[in-house]
């Protein structure tokens, strides 16, 4: 896969785990991953690289990690909470639907 890179996490029970991403991948899925292989909830963590805690949002294409970047987990001050978002659709007759849904279809 060309543009992979390998990122290594420091988990809370000092182990490391190495995660092999794509650009397109999310700190958040980088999170859930290494949470899933160390059997930890990943709405407890987030991750930090030298002293700054990444966005979980962010890909790592615009996170700016180097190759074998070495990331930590640490406990997360807010637990992360599923929120309803407001979503609104501009059609061409110029009416402008909107609806509350909740991220869980992804």
């Amino acid at each position: 896969m060309a543009g992979s890179k390998t990122i290594i996490v420091l988990a809370p029970n000092f182990k490391r785990q190495s995660v092999k991403v794509s650009p397109n991948t999310t700190i958040l899925q980088i999170l859930e991953e290494v949470c899933k292989k160390q059997d930890l909830n990943p709405e407890e963590y987030d991750i930090k690289h030298h002293n700054h805690v990444l966005d979980p949002s962010t890909i790592v294409r615009f996170s700016g990690l180097p190759n074998n970047a070495q990331l930590e987990m640490i406990t997360s001050k807010k637990i992360r909470q599923e929120s309803a978002i407001t979503l609104g659709l501009q059609l061409e007759s110029g009416s402008r639907p909107m609806g509350d849904f909740l991220p869980s279809g992804w």
